[in-house]
């Protein structure tokens, strides 16, 4: 947990006296994130708010949803559940299930942070799922920016444990004797994520490198890095040879040409 803590203070993702929505499906990744918020929550002064969907795909949510009840009733802290037929949203907007679940989860949370005007949504987002993302835009051909994969801070979005892999989490729970919900889909290879997460990794970690999901997550995380620095040289750029016209009846923007014909194309 102190690497978590310690990542939370380098990336400056709470502010002491936060309000934080935290999604919490009951898997090992968000269980783990709501213990360590709420282990922070005194001694930074945060009031945080769980929100648990009830996709309507599998007879186990309910479970689920019981499970997360109960842990936040454990804790004392609130929990506000969404019962939300997925499979009829996909329908509707003529998307994939996968789609359709992304939009139904942060729908509530942006919906739940509204409601109690909070200042952040932490998603249990870790190590692994960085290295499945960059994978995943790089077999899509994308650009820079998508290889560089989750940003640990994106708007009032936060992702405390990138640093973190699955399986550090996995046995840090057990070593607590704390229990959580395992999702059986995610052990089928219907969805492009599942697949790269269940097939593609493992062959990578056995025949090519042991450590393959640390290192393409790390080089997502520097190539992040690479566009923080780019984003600002761009910004720099911007002030110099571009200014916003103030003739009469005139609305727009000057670039000086002579230096915008030099720049590099990735500018």
């Amino acid at each position: 947990m102190n690497k978590v803590k310690e990542f939370i203070k380098e990336k400056n993702l709470i502010q002491n006296g936060d309000h934080i929505i935290i999604g919490v499906s009951g898997g090992a990744d968000s269980v783990y994130l709501l213990l360590i918020l709420n282990e922070l929550r005194e001694s930074m002064n945060l009031t945080i708010t769980a929100v648990h969907i009830n996709h309507m795909i599998r007879r186990e949510a309910v479970d689920d949803q019981k499970f997360v009840q109960d842990l936040c009733g454990q804790l004392s802290i609130p929990c506000k559940i969404f019962e939300i037929d997925v499979k009829q949203i996909a329908k509707r907007e003529k998307m994939s299930l996968e789609e359709a679940g992304r939009k139904a989860r942060y729908d509530a949370f942006a919906k739940t942070m509204k409601k109690y005007n909070a200042d952040k949504i932490a998603i249990a987002h870790h190590q692994n799922d960085q290295a499945e993302t960059v994978l995943f835009q790089m077999l899509r051909g994308s650009s820079l920016r998508g290889l560089g994969g989750i940003r640990p801070k994106r708007g009032y979005i936060i992702r405390p444990l990138l640093l973190c892999n699955r399986e550090e989490i996995e046995n840090s729970l057990q070593e607590e004797h704390i229990s959580y919900c395992t999702d059986q889909t995610n052990g089928q290879n219907d969805y492009t994520r599942n697949a790269i997460r269940n097939c593609i990794i493992p062959a990578m970690q056995k025949y090519i490198q042991p450590k393959a999901a640390q290192h393409i997550a790390k080089s997502g995380m520097y190539l992040h890095e690479v566009m923080e620095y780019l984003d600002r040289e761009r910004d720099r750029i911007y002030e110099r040879i571009v200014t916003q016209l103030q003739e009469e009846q005139i609305n727009g923007y000057r670039i000086r040409r002579s230096d915008f014909v030099q720049l590099p194309s990735v500018m």
